[in-house]
């Protein structure tokens, strides 16, 4: 729909500016009879756009939150005592993979701004009627506008901000892996350093069965025999410290990694075995996974995301429409001339219809992802605590008869064995027995804090794989 008048006076600049001011301006509330459909908004909390001052800060809002404000420098091979809170909470100051998630939620700010900006003008240069007896014809400018309607610019924020909710509980998944995976090596240091004692105390009772059987072997009570299988058992506890000690190494240097600090660093876990907490409310904490786990509620962000889609491709059905105008110098006639114009696509056979189709799919697919995520976080709920149950019910039992029975015995008997009045054999069983219980306790201990932590930590592990 064109139109074309003839102006004599200055104004006529002035009419082709304020033409497409006003239709930039016009709300497309209402559009040749078309009422402006009104779409919710996401569930989720959007970010709002942040305007004006890009250089205020540079570091976005929400991995400002994630920085390291320690400030600390660790030198090189230096040693470190933590209890596993400190330990975690370093761990969730430090570690880039939490950086990574925060700045990609921070990233949706500027999708924010840019899914609600207006088109640009477009600005040209016109030349017509040239040549022959009208001469240079008619030159001037000319002026258009795309008018994109305000729902649909709503309709996009909106899915915008529902994936940036998804991004946000991306996050919390990559933050409850770290403070797993702190907690975690903080239990096997733990365990490790408590096997260490044990390995001591066995080196202890090797070295004073080493001497007994000397001194009974100077004295012709035992043959030479028992004092060469003593010395046997005394290297093997040095191999057994050497080997644990290792062991507290390995782990040492798994921490430094996720601290971010000199892999030559030596930490020492301040927390008491004895002293940790080890029962757990099996039902309130499976109720608790069903509500709150990020696994889980970022498959339901999903399904907003997914729903918020659909609108989107339902408000791109729309009608967008195009205004121009032109201001022109006839130089035959000595005219200035003003054109203005209206376009409107004719939504005949493209209706977006194919967009809608696939959006309500990915809404029936996030459905089934939502009761996937809840069948396997039910499944892997059940294994740990199949897990820890059965850990628990061995730490039990050790600690209620077979640690007090098995030092009671091994004192008895070693001090039978000083008097002449037991076998090496005897010593050797009862210290094999001893070490044995204390380290299959060790490791059931172990297994109870790793199934503990992976239950209250909503069954997350792995802070370095790729996020999904």
């Amino acid at each position: 729909m064109t139109g074309r008048y003839t102006f004599s006076s200055a104004g006529k600049i002035l009419f082709l500016y304020s033409f497409c001011l006003v239709a930039a301006a016009l709300s497309s509330d209402t559009l040749l009879g078309q009422t402006r459909t009104t779409f919710p908004s996401s569930s989720l909390p959007l970010t709002s756009p942040v305007a004006s001052n890009p250089g205020a800060s540079d570091v976005p809002a929400v991995a400002r939150s994630y920085r390291n404000t320690t400030g600390s420098v660790t030198q090189s091979g230096a040693s470190q005592a933590l209890s596993i809170e400190q330990l975690v909470s370093r761990a969730v100051d430090s570690h880039p993979a939490i950086q990574q998630a925060a700045l990609e939620v921070d990233s949706y700010r500027g999708s924010m701004i840019q899914a609600g900006l207006k088109k640009n003008p477009v600005a040209g240069y016109v030349a017509d009627e040239m040549g022959g007896y009208k001469g240079a014809g008619r030159q001037g400018l000319s002026l258009s506008q795309e008018i994109v309607p305000n729902y649909k610019r709503s309709a996009r924020q909106n899915v915008v901000g529902a994936e940036q909710g998804m991004a946000s509980q991306a996050l919390e998944i990559q933050r409850q892996k770290v403070v797993n995976d702190a907690t975690l090596a903080g239990y096997r240091l733990l365990i490790a350093q408590n096997k260490e004692i044990l390995v001591r105390e066995l080196l202890t009772i090797c070295e004073k069965s080493v001497a007994a059987a000397e001194s009974l072997m100077k004295a012709n009570e035992v043959p030479k025999t028992d004092y060469l299988q003593a010395k046997i058992e005394l290297n093997k506890a040095k191999m057994a410290l050497s080997d644990v000690r290792l062991e507290c190494q390995t782990v040492s240097k798994e921490i430094a990694i996720l601290l971010a600090v000199p892999e030559d660093t030596s930490f020492k876990i301040t927390d008491s075995l004895d002293k940790l907490p080890l029962d757990l409310d099996a039902n309130a904490l499976f109720q608790q996974l069903l509500e709150q786990s990020p696994q889980l509620r970022r498959a339901r962000a999903g399904l907003v995301a997914a729903q918020a889609r659909v609108q989107r491709e339902q408000a791109e059905s729309g009608l967008d429409f195009n205004v121009e105008g032109s201001v022109l110098y006839n130089t035959y006639d000595k005219q200035t001339e003003v054109s203005a114009g209206l376009s409107i696509p004719l939504r005949i056979n493209d209706r977006n219809q194919g967009n809608i189709m696939r959006a309500q799919y990915e809404v029936q697919a996030a459905n089934s992802n939502i009761e996937r995520v809840k069948a396997s976080l039910q499944s892997s709920f059940q294994a740990q605590i199949g897990r820890f149950n059965i850990a628990r019910q061995r730490v039990k039992f050790y600690q209620e008869s077979v640690l007090t029975e098995v030092d009671e015995s091994l004192q008895l008997i070693l001090q039978s064995y000083q008097q002449g009045q037991s076998s090496y054999i005897e010593l050797l069983n009862a210290q094999r027995t001893m070490f044995s219980a204390k380290i299959e306790y060790m490791d059931s201990m172990g297994s109870l804090l790793d199934s503990r932590a992976m239950i209250s930590g909503y069954l997350l592990q792995g802070a370095y794989d790729i996020p999904e």
